[in-house]
Formats: C-alpha cells, structure tokens, sequence
C-alpha cells in the first residue's frame, strides 16, 4: 500500500510548541495515534482533554482535515475517507480561561476487507439470550474488519447491533445485517447485539485486511432463573474436517451448531464414535451455500444419546465451523472446544 502524508501546520505553533500536549493543568489524553479509518465507512472519533477549565473547545487553526472528515468543536472527527493512507494533523484544544494546547494526530485509512479470518458458527440474540464478539487485531500493521452476520438459509441476517471500544459505545444499537471497524495493532474492538422479543439465531462471518483472532460471550438470562455464559472462540476457517467431543450422560446436554463455508449447498457428513472407538452412526446433514443450523445432539444424531465419545464433521468442499455448547441438568452451560483434523 502507498501512503500520502498530509501535514497540517499552523501559525501559532512557534508560540505553543509543535506537537504540544499540555499547558500547565490543561492536557489532551487522546493518543496521538488515533483508531484507523475503513474506507467508504462512517468514521467516529472523540478527542478528550482534562486538567483545565470546561468547556473545551477544539479546532484546526491552519490548514485543513484530511478529505472526507470533519472536526466538530466538541472534539468529535466524523466523516467518510475515500483514499487509502497515512494522514497527520495538528489539532488545538481551548479551555474557558483561553488555555490553549495542542498534539500532533496519525490517522491510517485502510481499503475495505475482502478475506475471512475467522467464523462464529452460532449467534443468539433475542428473548434471554445475547451474544458479544470481541476481535483482536494479532497483526503488527492497522486492519480493517467486516463482520457479516447470516441466517439459516446463508442471506443476510438483521439484527440490533452496537460497536464497543473502551467500554463506551458508538451510538445507539442500529438494526443490520454488517458492522465495520479499524484496529491498530493489539487493538480490540466489540460488537454487542440487542433485545429483540424472540431469539434469532444464526451465524457470523468475519473479513478482515489481515489476521485477527477473539472471541464470543454467550449469555443466557432466563426469567426467574440464573445467568450463566460461555466463551466461545473464533474460529480460523482453514479445514474441511473438524472433530467435537461430546458427553450425553448423567443429564447433561450437547447443543450442536454448524456452518456450510461454501456458497454452495452442501452435505456435511457426520460421523459418531463412542468412547471406546466404535463407530455408532453416519448421517448427511444437508446445509444450504453460506448457511447455518443447530440442534440438540440426540435429536439429529440419537445413537449418542447416554454415551460420551466424538462426533466428526467432515465437508466436502469450503470448510465447515461448528460449535458444542454443554448444558447442565440444572441450565449452566459452558463451552467444548472443537479440534481440527490434518
């Protein structure tokens, strides 16, 4: 990627010094090095400052923003880049007894995503159930991400959502179907969905300019019952055969979600072994291209039904994700990792 560097420089800054970050009391605290910006999307980013005397006003004394943003004299820098490229910027920030400081800010624009990284083969979002995804960026150069979240029958699936970052949210929770944001390295980044009436499930899908691993919290809040939750990892979509214990006995449950990687329809064999190696069933589960679904272990595979042993998920082209997820005779449940085959 080629880089543009845009320097913003002003005619105050013999006077206050370049790059200047505090002014007796007055200090800005945002880093210097601001949270990327994805092409072709909103872009939201608040500047903070502390010490002085509210209220702060911010502004460019000279020059202007790099294309396609905007700084709002709260301390709000909004607007859509269109270019991809690294841009700096000199920005001034006034306290109510006219305190003025400034700091020197790098802003790394990055095309949209085009790879998926990583898949969550089950979501759950509605009624007592919601699920939030954490992404890490495990690169050493800023990305972007894209998570797509689909339905059963692989189309889009709409739900309420809301991007995270140190706690505090962009905005309200927006109905859609894609969330997308920037990372810089060993950054992190939430997506949290909302309350809807009834549960949806489904799955999600992330895209991603470079590596990016994370995980989901599953929560379920049952009326007049206890929460519990599981985290569940991202998974790196990069084999056709993957393996998952399970452990029908004493009560305890196996819920079991899958996806088909391939845009086209697809059966996914599943074969069921018991603790000792014996095979016990064979059975085709029929998904459709980019599609999801779940079930309770002995509802489509009964021969696991009182016995422990592992059950493999074999595609025949484009990967396959799954998920177990273990409940308890009393509701609890927690997470069973799933192991890939060479």
């Amino acid at each position: 990627m080629s880089y543009t560097r845009i320097s913003l420089f002003f005619f105050m800054a013999p006077l206050i010094g370049w790059g200047q970050v505090s002014n007796g009391a007055l200090t800005v605290t945002t880093r210097s090095t601001l949270i990327p910006a994805v092409i072709g999307v909103p872009y939201l980013q608040t500047l903070s400052a502390t010490g002085g005397t509210p209220p702060y006003i911010w502004s460019v004394p000279s020059g202007t923003m790099p294309a396609g943003l905007q700084l709002s004299p709260a301390g709000e820098i909004t607007g859509i880049m269109d270019a991809a490229g690294v841009s700096d910027m000199v920005i001034a920030v006034t306290d109510s007894t006219t305190a003025i400081v400034t700091r020197t800010f790098s802003i790394t624009s990055i095309p949209r995503p085009l790879t998926r990284f990583g898949a969550l083969a089950h979501i759950a979002a509605g009624g007592w159930w919601d699920t939030s995804l954490t992404l890490v960026n495990t690169s050493s150069v800023p990305i972007a991400i894209t998570v797509l979240f689909r339905a059963d029958d692989g189309t889009a699936l709409s739900l309420p959502l809301k991007l995270i970052r140190q706690g505090q949210s962009a905005g309200s929770f927006t109905t859609t179907n894609s969330l997308s944001a920037a990372m810089n390295p060993n950054g992190t980044v939430e997506i949290a969905t909302g309350p809807l009436a009834t549960t949806v499930v489904g799955w999600a899908e992330v895209l991603s300019t470079g590596p990016v691993g994370g995980f989901a919290v599953m929560r379920s809040t049952p009326t007049n019952d206890k929460p519990s939750e599981a985290t569940v990892p991202i998974q790196t979509p990069s084999s056709s055969n993957l393996t998952l214990p399970y452990d029908d006995t004493a009560g305890y449950v196996m819920g079991v979600a899958l996806v088909n990687l391939s845009s086209n329809p697809a059966n996914i064999t599943a074969r069921v072994w018991d603790e000792d190696g014996g095979q016990l069933d064979v059975q085709q589960i029929t998904i459709a291209g980019n599609g999801h679904t779940s079930f309770v272990l002995t509802d489509r595979l009964a021969l696991a039904s009182g016995r422990r042993g592992i059950i493999q998920f074999q595609s025949p082209s484009g990967g396959v994700s799954t998920i177990g997820l273990r409940f308890s005779p009393s509701g609890p449940f927690t997470n069973v990792t799933v192991m890939s085959q060479q």
